[in-house]
C-alpha cells in the first residue's frame, strides 16, 4: 500500500474539495504505462484492450461528463482485497462518501453484481451497468433466450426495494435488461425505470444508410454516461508527464502530476466566466502553468557565436618520428 503524503493528498483530499461530484459518475480501470519491475508480483498487469498494455492498473472514479478524476486506487493484487470480490471491493471502496446523497454511478460487467447493486441502493446510491448473464442472481429465463433482431429487448424486474429522493419514498426498479443492437447487450440498472424509452439511437448500415433503433432508458443512460474514464486517459494520453525511468514509484509520481493538471485545466474551463480564447485547449493552459510556473527565475539569454581554440601543438611530439 502506498502511503506518500503526496499521493494521499492528491487521490484524497484535494480531488473531493476542489470540484463538488456532480450526480453521474464513471468507475472503471486505468494503465499507468510500466514494463519495469515491481516488488508486488501482481502488480504490473498486461491488459492488450488497453493502449498502454504493459503497466500498473489503477482504478478511477471520474466525472461522467467533464472526465474530473475524483478518486482513484493503485491496484497491487487481490491480497488486498481479503477474499472479497475485486469488483465489489473497488466499487465500495471509491464510492466512499457518496452515501445517502443519490448519486448515480455507472460502470462495466467486471463490476457489476446483484449483490453490489443491492448494498449501494441501501446507502441511496443508484447503478447501472452491464452484466455477465451466467453471473450469481441474474435471471434463469434471460439466459437462453432465442433469436432476436435489432431493437428488440427483454425485460425482467423486481419491486422490492424503496428508492427516496427528495424527502419522498417511493418503490425502485431493480432491472435486467437485454437489448439486441449488432449483438445481445445485458443492463443490470436501479437507475432507471423499466418501461421508459429514451431516444433512439442511430447506426449507420454497411451500405451507407442510417436506421433508428429503439433503446430503453437504461442503455440510454449507460450509453451516454459511461465514458467518464475514456475522457480522463484521452485528455492524460496527450499531453504525458515525466522521463523514461527504473523506478516504478516515477510513474506513480508522474501520474498523480499530469491528474493534477487535468483537474485544474476542467476546474478553470467550468468556473472562468470567460476564457483567455474562444478555444481554449489543454495545450494552451499547459503552456500558461509552465510560463507561471518558470516567473522571473530564468531570463533568455543571448545566442553568441564561440570562438573555437584549438590547442597548439609541441614540436617535440614529431621528433620521434623523424
Amino acid at each position: 500500500m502506498i502511503t506518500s503524503p503526496l499521493y494521499a493528498a492528491v487521490s484524497v483530499t484535494s480531488l473531493y474539495i476542489l470540484y463538488k461530484p456532480r450526480k453521474h459518475q464513471t468507475i472503471d480501470e486505468g494503465m499507468i504505462a510500466y514494463k519495469g519491475r515491481h516488488k508486488v508480483y501482481r502488480a504490473k498487469q498486461y491488459i492488450p484492450s488497453k493502449p498502454a498494455r504493459w503497466g500498473l492498473k489503477v482504478w478511477l472514479r471520474c466525472d461522467s461528463l467533464t472526465g474530473f478524476c475524483h478518486q482513484f486506487d493503485l491496484y497491487l493484487g487481490r491480497e488486498q482485497y481479503r477474499g472479497v470480490a475485486v469488483g465489489q471491493a473497488v466499487v465500495e471502496k471509491l464510492t466512499a462518501g457518496l452515501e445517502n446523497k443519490n448519486f448515480h454511478i455507472f460502470y462495466e460487467s467486471f463490476f457489476t453484481s446483484v449483490s453490489l447493486a443491492k448494498s449501494l441502493l441501501s446507502q441511496k446510491i443508484f447503478t447501472c451497468g452491464t452484466i455477465v448473464r451466467n453471473r450469481k442472481g441474474f435471471p434463469a429465463d434471460l439466459k437462453n433466450v432465442p433469436n432476436m433482431i435489432q431493437g428488440d429487448f427483454l425485460i425482467r424486474y423486481d419491486y422490492t426495494f424503496t428508492r427516496c429522493l427528495d424527502d419522498q419514498s417511493f418503490l425502485c426498479n431493480l432491472t435486467a435488461t437485454l437489448w439486441m443492437e449488432s449483438k445481445l447487450v445485458a443492463v443490470l440498472s436501479i437507475a432507471a425505470s423499466p418501461l421508459d424509452r429514451s431516444t433512439n439511437a442511430s447506426r449507420r448500415l454497411k451500405d451507407g444508410t442510417v436506421i433508428s433503433v429503439s433503446r430503453l432508458e437504461s442503455v440510454g443512460l449507460y450509453q451516454q454516461y459511461f465514458r467518464g474514464v475514456d475522457i480522463f486517459d484521452q485528455l492524460r494520453s496527450k499531453y504525458p508527464v515525466g522521463r523514461p525511468s527504473k523506478k516504478w514509484w516515477k510513474y506513480v509520481l508522474h501520474f498523480l502530476i499530469n491528474t493534477a493538471i487535468i483537474n485544474a485545466y476542467i476546474i478553470m474551463k467550468k468556473s472562468l466566466p470567460s476564457l483567455p480564447k474562444k478555444k481554449y485547449r489543454q495545450l494552451d493552459y499547459r503552456i500558461a502553468l509552465a510560463q507561471q510556473l518558470i516567473g522571473k527565475f530564468r531570463t533568455p539569454v543571448k545566442a553568441t557565436s564561440r570562438k573555437i581554440v584549438h590547442p597548439t601543438l609541441r614540436s617535440t611530439s614529431f621528433r620521434k618520428y623523424q
